[in-house]
């Protein structure tokens, strides 16, 4: 959800086994991932605007749609505005408060990025930077129609196909 949400793209699979990794083993908090995700050069562009910018384009890759404020109100922008919380924690808690077709949406571009992610390992393709514009295409079409995921899903294959074969990793042999 994080990569989705911040990034708009799939996760690399050496990045989500690397932060999955650190949860599962208590060395690191969802918080602490959501900070350093911020501090990415990678999330500068969505981390510098304005906080009603920011809440557009997180609604807008995590959810499929506007930040409406007569629908969604001023909770977030007055949080983050008064420093009650951050641009990074409010993410999270957003995610976590998604609710109806807002967590269908969230839910779904999961699946398909799950999908480009497993299809990623699979194939063993390196997902590389050049790569990413058709990866975050591939997410931001997702939404919380269930047809979206089916669509993305065939459409991962391709892009999947279409990147470059991970390099042959020799091993030394031990002395």
């Amino acid at each position: 959800e994080l990569y989705i949400a911040y990034f708009g793209r799939p996760a690399d699979p050496a990045g989500l086994a690397f932060y999955a990794d650190a949860l599962d083993a208590g060395t690191t908090t969802l918080e602490a991932v959501a900070t350093s995700f911020g501090q990415s050069v990678e999330a500068e562009s969505i981390v510098a605007l304005s906080t009603d910018d920011y809440l557009a384009a997180v609604y807008l890759q995590a959810f499929a749609r506007e930040y409406d404020v007569a629908v969604d109100g001023t909770f977030w922008a007055d949080a983050i505005n008064d420093g009650s919380t951050t641009k990074e924690l409010a993410m999270i808690q957003i995610l976590q408060g998604a609710q109806a077709d807002d967590a269908l949406a969230v839910a779904n571009k999961v699946e398909a990025a799950s999908t480009f992610t497993g299809l990623v390992t699979a194939n063993e393709k390196d997902y590389l930077e050049a790569d990413i514009p058709a990866a975050k295409e591939l997410i931001s079409s997702v939404t919380s129609d269930d047809l979206t995921v089916d669509a993305a899903n065939v459409t991962a294959v391709d892009v999947v196909n279409d990147m470059a074969d991970a390099p042959d990793v020799v091993v030394p042999p031990v002395v």
